[in-house]
């Protein structure tokens, strides 16, 4: 029978005085002659902040002030004791499931082990090392950043960019410091960690691989086991799966590794918009005369997935079907939600997933330089429909191939398989994030001859075709062949746009397959800065706002494409509001624009979705988990049936998109409207829809529109089906900063629901562009940020999270 010991929780830490440079220590933390509280899981960096001997590293330009914690050596270490039962046991393992990174593990003072990798779980057997009663267990933590120098000093410097020497250490990459996020290498034990005893035999692995015959009738399940046997005598198998509460139990033969079932009529897993997300429940226990040793409970799902690639008209074609139904991508990239990965909850996952879902999301690519997720980020996305693009951990740079960095490799990704190939969500394994790409355009070499090539065109897919011949595989992001970033082959990052200061309207000369980033920046909201700034600081090009953007010319950028497209800001809110609101509009025009050429593009996931840390950066939700602005212009750009005005070339084109199984008839209606609300044009189409396809509803010259050069001009379209309307957009045909706008005065009503619900009802007299609403309280609303033609009625509904009674006194409008 299994038996556990938990050791999270209370721990004790100290500086390692002997093995580090106490010449760059504060006073408070060298004069400190005792062991500290820490707690578990956590960080050196955290643990230090709740002995209030280190500043919060995100208040203001304090991340400077905190850069010796990672130079340091830390000693951790916990008192437990251990029963006589326990230890009689045949074998006893110390399970750490993350250590960070780099650790000496002593049990009474002997050394068991020492690791050099963040990302996977540690078991090692420690009963010879135990005894009955007290015992101690010791973790010495080596820096991360001297370390990974003097493994840079030994081999070479690498292409890369950041900072060069993490290309060395298999840790997350982000943690050295990124374009978005700060300089804050932790260390620590950063998941959970454990004693396990067992008697006979223990369940190491189980992997559901599905096949579904052409027709979908039947499904094919190889369940395969892997076990770990101490004892000699006849252990038995029992085995049940469990769906919308019928359950199936069968026996199985002893020590078998392979089982195979037929699933008749089985129930599909779908991404989200496209069907259900059937989950079955797989329980497996072994016993030894009757009495249970060990159980293994997970989830599984039936579904196909293909990543097709074949020539067509455009070059060649890169998109996913899901159980044989082609599937246009919308989506985001995911980065670790915090600096100090322990802190992020179980809730903070949900609510940013969930998010993504509503926001009409159906993709998240999980970026190569963060971490691999907590199993309940992908728990959810299962439950959620949310398809993972899973990178494994290496991120723009060429890496080392010596033979012990290359078994940490082959380690590591056995590891990473084998947790998370049995979640549906997961349909990509891809070996990099822009590693061959940054090579070839510093370099002008061919990618084959990059440090590294060998373990993403090799190793990497080696390994991914055994543990799990399920998934295709990529060898990095972007990938065309000869030419990485390719536009007519593979996935594409655009990065013109923003990164290399081209304008949003360059998009319309982009037919990339696939685009797995693109984006655009805004500031974090006003009360993310609010927190970790002073009153002085909150100017757009104070040291400290300039210090919260950490890309290279981020504030230029920012004030160029300001400049591009509004009215110079008048103050630093008003500097937010307007940031915000370009970066929305950017990202709507690139949706669109790659919607209306489904499927010659098949992708979009928007570089990024959340954040670390407050700072200025392309994310859709900041770190206190509050929309910006561009997360509700992105959400109605993905709307599953999606009207689309675009101006091309002189001519007006309405394009009608609809990502749903499901062909229907609807009514466009295209009207002409001042910004008094006067109407120059009117025209109503009735149009079938196909399913899963995007239309051209019409080409109208410009003068049919009747269009003048005057800025008070704009086209509507609705589109209407069964009388409801279920899609509108705008055609502004100036820059929003030409646009002859008058502020408008809004009748706004308030109506309460249940639990924390209102309905926001809005007119205006005049045109409204952009309309923000905010308030003094905690809210969340379904829309926002949008425009609102002259008397018409808008109902927003609106969250308060305080459980605060509202009234329209809280509600502020922009």
């Amino acid at each position: 029978m299994k038996k556990y010991i938990q050791l999270n929780g209370s721990w004790e830490f100290t500086l390692d005085k002997d093995n580090s440079d106490l010449s760059k220590i504060p006073e408070q933390v060298l004069y400190q002659n005792r062991w500290l509280k820490a707690t578990v899981p956590g960080t050196v960096h955290t643990d230090l902040m709740d002995n209030a001997l280190l500043e919060d590293p995100f208040y203001r330009d304090n991340e400077l002030k905190v850069q010796w914690v990672d130079k340091m050596n830390w000693f951790y270490r916990k008192k437990f004791e251990v029963s006589d039962e326990f230890l009689s046991s045949k074998t006893v393992h110390l399970v750490a499931e993350g250590l960070d990174t780099l650790a000496e593990i002593f049990i009474n003072g002997k050394k068991v082990a020492q690791t050099e990798n963040m990302h996977i779980l540690h078991r090692f057997d420690v009963k010879d090392y135990l005894v009955s009663g007290k015992n101690e267990l010791r973790i010495q933590f080596s820096s991360p950043t001297m370390h990974a120098k003097q493994l840079e000093k030994e081999h070479d410097t690498l292409c890369h960019t950041h900072e060069s020497h993490r290309l060395y250490l298999r840790k997350a990459q982000y943690s050295f410091g990124w374009d978005w996020g700060p300089i804050l290498p932790t260390s620590g034990i950063w998941k959970p960690i454990y004693l396990e005893a067992h008697d006979s035999v223990r369940i190491k692995d189980v992997f559901v691989e599905s096949i579904v015959d052409e027709s979908f009738e039947n499904a094919t399940l190889r369940i395969h086991i892997e076990t770990e046997r101490f004892t000699e005598e006849t252990t038995n198998f029992l085995a049940s799966i469990e769906i919308n509460g019928i359950k199936k139990e069968f026996n199985l033969e002893k020590d078998l590794e392979t089982v195979k079932l037929i699933i008749q009529n089985p129930e599909l897993w779908w991404p989200s918009g496209f069907g259900e997300q059937k989950l079955y429940n797989l329980t497996l226990e072994i016993y030894l005369n009757g009495k249970i040793q060990d159980s293994r409970s997970m989830r599984f799902a039936i579904r196909k997935v293909q990543l097709i690639q074949e020539k067509d008209q455009f070059g060649k074609s890169f998109y996913f079907k899901i159980n044989n139904v082609p599937i246009f991508c919308k989506g985001a990239n995911w980065i670790p939600s915090d600096n100090f990965i322990p802190r992020i909850s179980e809730e903070t996952y949900r609510t940013l997933l969930l998010m993504a879902k509503d926001a009409n999301m159906n993709m998240l690519r999980v970026w190569g330089g963060g971490i691999y997720e907590q199993s309940i980020f992908y728990d959810i996305c299962d439950e959620l429909g949310l398809l993972i693009w899973q990178d494994f951990m290496f991120a723009c740079g060429a890496y080392p191939e010596y033979e012990n960095f290359k078994r940490n490799i082959s380690q590591e990704v056995k590891s990473v398989v084998k947790r998370l190939r049995n979640h549906p969500c997961i349909v990509i394994w891809c070996g990099n994030n822009e590693n061959e790409w940054i090579w070839q355009r510093s370099t002008g070499e061919s990618f084959k001859k990059m440090p590294g090539y060998k373990l993403f065109h090799k190793l990497i897919p080696d390994i991914c075709q055994q543990l799990d011949p399920t998934r295709p595989y990529r060898p990095t992001s972007p990938f065309g062949g000869d030419d990485p970033n390719s536009a007519e082959v593979g996935n594409r990052h655009q990065w013109d746009i923003w990164s290399s200061w081209a304008d949003f309207s360059t998009v319309k000369d982009d037919h990339g397959r696939f685009i797995t980033e693109f984006g655009f920046q805004s500031p974090a909201n006003y009360s993310a800065f609010e927190k970790v700034t002073t009153g002085e600081d909150r100017h757009p090009q104070s040291e400290i706002m300039e210090f919260h953007n950490k890309q290279e010319e981020g504030t230029e950028r920012l004030f160029r494409f300001l400049a591009a497209h509004v009215q110079m800001p008048t103050s630093f809110e008003d500097f937010i509001y307007k940031c915000q609101v370009v970066h929305g509009e950017a990202l709507k025009h690139c949706i669109e624009h790659w919607r209306r050429n489904k499927f010659c593009t098949s992708g979009t996931l928007i570089w990024q979705l959340n954040d670390c840390w407050p700072v200025s950066s392309w994310s859709l939700i900041d770190s206190d988990l509050k929309s910006k602005a561009a997360y509700f212009y992105t959400k109605r750009a993905f709307n599953p049936v999606l009207v689309s005005l675009f101006e091309n070339n002189g001519k007006i084109e309405a394009w009608v998109i609809n990502d749903t199984m499901k062909a229907f008839e609807a009514n466009l209606q295209l009207t002409g409207l001042t910004f008094l609300g006067e109407t120059y044009f009117s025209k109503s189409l009735t149009l079938h829809i196909r399913e899963n396809a995007a239309i051209q509803a019409i080409q109208l010259e410009r003068q049919e529109l009747n269009i003048t050069e005057s800025a008070f001009q704009y086209l509507k379209a609705e589109l209407f089906v069964n009388d409801k309307m279920v899609s509108e957009n705008r055609l502004y045909f100036k820059r929003i900063k030409h646009l002859k706008l008058t502020k408008p005065l809004f009748d706004k009503k308030l109506e309460k629901k249940n639990n924390g619900t209102y309905v926001l009802k809005l007119q205006t007299s005049l045109f409204a562009k952009s309309v923000s609403i905010n308030s003094n309280y905690n809210i969340k609303t379904d829309d926002n940020y949008f425009d609102l033609d002259v008397n018409r009625d808008k109902a927003v509904i609106v969250y308060s999270s305080e459980h605060k009674e509202l009234s329209v006194d809280n509600i502020f409008l922009h």
